[in-house]
């Protein structure tokens, strides 16, 4: 849950570690109302390129390419839907505590294996996905956002199916890829 110990697994978690800090620091000091979410993998249309659902969708669409190629299949990951962040974020501005900690996921965890499979179920072609077994050391291998405390005191919950997310969100692809082509 959100009350578990904070630890930096390598700088840009340490990054998001102290932009918190200082949040509440604003808080304590100077009064400015302040609620923390902590949004788990976000994806949708107009992420950046170079996430993971972007890039293995321009691989699934990309005819030159004959399968789709990711570093690792064993990490699992909760993603949740920009739609479903945002709807999240204007329910914590009627928000009345100051300093609540919210954790912003669909309270599920998905493999790379289940996008490509799910991509693919979008798509004519189905193309095998093959992992280069690149393993990062310090890799947390399953990762879920708790979100009992967003559905008890917001009354939120993720709304957007993971099959709808990822076809909306490789409508978007098509669309910037055929830019490119």
């Amino acid at each position: 849950g959100e009350e578990h110990p904070v630890q930096p697994l390598n700088p840009y978690s340490h990054s998001k570690i102290l932009a918190e800090e200082i949040a509440c620091y604003y808080r304590k000091q100077f009064g400015v109302q302040v609620t923390i979410v902590r949004p788990f993998n976000i994806y949708g249309p107009g992420q950046n390129g170079r996430f993971l659902i972007p890039t293995l969708m321009r691989q699934a669409l990309d005819p030159a390419c004959d399968r789709i190629v990711v570093a690792d299949l064993r990490p699992r990951r909760d993603y949740i839907h920009v739609r479903d962040l945002v709807a999240l974020l204007l329910r914590t501005m009627d928000e009345e505590t100051p300093g609540v900690v919210y954790n912003a996921g669909s309270g599920r965890s998905v493999s790379i294996q289940e996008l490509a499979s799910l991509i693919a179920a979008a798509l004519p072609e189905d193309k095998p996905v093959v992992s280069e077994d690149r393993w990062r050391p310090e890799e947390v291998l399953d990762v879920v956002a708790d979100i009992s405390r967003a559905e008890r005191n917001l009354n939120w919950r993720p709304q957007v199916p993971m099959a709808d997310g990822l076809r909306e969100t490789l409508e978007w692809v098509k669309s910037e890829f055929s830019k490119i082509q």
